[in-house]
């Protein structure tokens, strides 16, 4: 007699890259209900151009081949617009406008100046409230590009491509840094390997130093060839946190939006402070 299927429920993690380069790596995690085990079942880095396919039609294959019990895909490139770009109204100039999202954006500058810190006047055609929110108000310095920034403009215009040709499934998008800390942090890593675990010198060993106590604790399971990889390259690591905080957002673990944000903005994920109390 042939043994049921354990229920699962999948997520999955996107580290995009330029759609003309190899830079772009999918995680997909399993979550096997009744046992409460969390497995990173598939791992594919470098999705490129093959067989004279695009690098999105590639992309897009291979996420709808992996779509069974599909829960949702957390990436790590921007999924709106800053409002300025959305808008459509004469434009009476940022000082000027009463915009929600926009007057949020100056109480929060507002704020700032009461702090004696830094603070130079937000540009709302690059950035969205989520950035400014963020990097003004976590714990620890989180360097965001701007939505519209040089970095990420262009991981922006891909991602619209591919979202059009998934319209079935949730996307969410997550604040990796800051995530990988709190995450850290509950693990009793120390400050310095989770602040540089992207630094392009040490980054390989503060890496490691993570998902040595990450699967000791068994928080996800990974195989050792796919624990190497992540290892090795810090965008497969982030496609995996990714993919792992898109499970925490699913056991709402993850932070809600500051009262008050205005509804039509992106927000973006991470964990709650205390998550792993509940975890």
């Amino acid at each position: 007699m042939s043994k049921t299927p354990l229920k699962k429920i999948r997520f999955m993690g996107l580290s995009l890259g330029g759609g003309k380069t190899h830079r772009t790596h999918l995680a997909v995690l399993d979550y096997f209900t009744e046992n409460d085990k969390l497995f990173l079942t598939h791992l594919y880095r470098d999705l490129g151009e093959e067989d004279r396919k695009s690098a999105d039609t590639h992309l897009l294959e291979v996420i709808r081949n992996n779509s069974e019990n599909l829960q949702s895909i957390t990436v790590d490139y921007p999924l709106t617009t800053p409002k300025c770009m959305r808008c459509r109204l004469v434009c009476p100039g940022v000082e000027k406008c009463h915009e929600p999202e926009i007057q949020w954006m100056w109480n929060q500058h507002e704020m700032l100046d009461e702090k004696k810190r830094p603070n130079k006047i937000f540009t709302p055609y690059t950035e969205r409230c989520v950035e400014q929110y963020v990097s003004y108000n976590s714990e620890i310095p989180v360097p965001m590009d701007h939505a519209f920034g040089s970095n990420k403009a262009p991981l922006y215009a891909r991602g619209v491509f591919l979202k059009k040709r998934l319209p079935r499934i949730k996307m969410f998008e997550a604040q990796l840094r800051l995530s990988v800390w709190r995450i850290g942090r509950a693990l009793k890593i120390s400050k310095h390997p989770l602040l540089y675990y992207k630094n392009s010198i040490d980054g390989e060993g503060f890496r490691q130093i993570f998902l040595d106590k990450f699967v000791d604790q068994e928080w996800l399971f990974i195989y050792s060839q796919d624990s190497r990889h992540m290892v090795r390259d810090g965008f497969v690591f982030d496609a995996v946190m990714a993919g792992y905080v898109g499970f925490l957002n699913s056991m709402r673990l993850c932070e809600p939006p500051p009262k008050g944000f205005p509804k039509s903005e992106t927000w973006v994920l991470y964990p709650k402070a205390d998550f792993v109390k509940v975890r």
